[in-house]
């Protein structure tokens, strides 16, 4: 009897360790708060991608309309910034936004440039590039813009991650390593990294493994916090991503034998690390602190069948939090924002 006892406890126990190894330790469930813009609204999204936000205002790059739309942080509409076209005041496409203090920055990518504006949406500066890039931060004295590479560029090795400029665009600085993991990877596996800017650092992390490394402004590799050494196991979410053949030139090409989408969105602010994990299901971000310690994860089930994620910004006061995405639903496109 004291034998099937043990043999019970010890099992209880190693079924146990299994299960917190698969999960995070702490869960929390996100209340919803509101969402905009409503279907009966004098202005709706078309093919929204990105957002930037500061106390008082929200701003939408749409690429449908090729306009920037303005809402206050209720989510009443408030104006427009651009029309269509390539001159002065307009926009093709625009994608990625920051908003710095007074300035906004905007890849306008069907234009090949980056804009700079004031908040007031006159124009300030025109720079132009050669490439629309994939992804760039920004503060008030420069531009950092992630480095386009392309599957024909695979064997590049002397190629950075990224590249800082100053307001006229002049180039200062190439800095940046590419993923290192499974032995060394082609820099078009890690080609399209996430970027964020806080405390003075400039954190940098991919959308296919959970690496975050950390440079001053000067572009120095100050630390590599790899995240998958804490829970939850990615590993178990994307097997492909730890698997050297996923990796290959064919495999690159092929969506469903390459590599997958881990993060999403990233966010880096006072309270830590953000990053929003790609799920069908549900909404899915991770918190750690600036050491790469996790903290915990906050989850909501999805309010429709099916939707995309674009864009995710995180605003703290104290302890409380909350999310606001850009979403792409089965239905129309939204803004939607949680609370801790």
């Amino acid at each position: 009897m004291v034998k099937r006892i043990c043999i019970f406890l010890l099992l209880t126990i190693h079924i146990s360790c299994e299960e917190s190894s698969e999960s995070p330790e702490e869960t929390v469930t996100l209340d919803f708060k509101n969402s905009f813009p409503k279907t009966d609204d004098e202005v709706l999204l078309a093919n929204p991608v990105n957002f930037a936000m500061n106390d008082s205002l929200i701003l939408i790059s749409d690429q449908q309309l090729s306009q920037i739309l303005t809402f206050d942080k209720d989510g009443e509409f408030l104006r427009e910034i651009g029309s269509p076209g390539s001159g002065p005041g307009e926009f093709k496409n625009p994608h990625k936004m920051v908003l710095y203090d007074n300035l906004l920055f905007i890849n306008d990518q069907g234009n090949s440039r980056i804009l700079i504006k004031t908040i007031e949406g006159d124009s300030k500066i025109y720079s132009n590039v050669d490439e629309p890039p994939l992804n760039f931060e920004a503060t008030d004295e420069y531009l950092y813009v992630a480095n386009a590479i392309l599957p024909h560029d695979t064997e590049s090795e002397d190629v950075d991650l990224i590249t800082k400029y100053d307001h006229d665009f002049n180039s200062k600085k190439a800095f940046g390593n590419f993923l290192s993991y499974l032995g060394g990877l082609p820099p078009v596996a890690s080609s399209n990294p996430l970027l964020n800017v806080y405390d003075d650092k400039f954190y940098v992390t991919f959308p296919i493994y959970p690496e975050v490394q950390i440079y001053s402004s000067e572009g120095e590799l100050m630390e590599n916090m790899d995240l998958e050494t804490v829970p939850p196991s990615y590993k178990q979410k994307v097997p492909e991503n730890f698997d050297a053949a996923s990796f290959t030139e064919n495999a690159l090409f092929n969506r469903e034998e390459g590599p997958q989408t881990l993060i999403q969105n990233f966010e880096v602010n006072k309270q830590g690390i953000f990053l929003q994990l790609y799920d069908e299901k549900k909404i899915l971000i991770d918190q750690y602190d600036h050491s790469g310690k996790f903290i915990q994860r906050f989850s909501r089930d999805s309010d429709f069948d099916s939707f995309s994620m674009r864009d995710m910004e995180v605003v703290t006061h104290n302890d409380s939090k909350r999310f606001y995405f850009l979403k792409m639903s089965d239905q129309y496109p939204l803004v939607s924002v949680y609370k801790q």
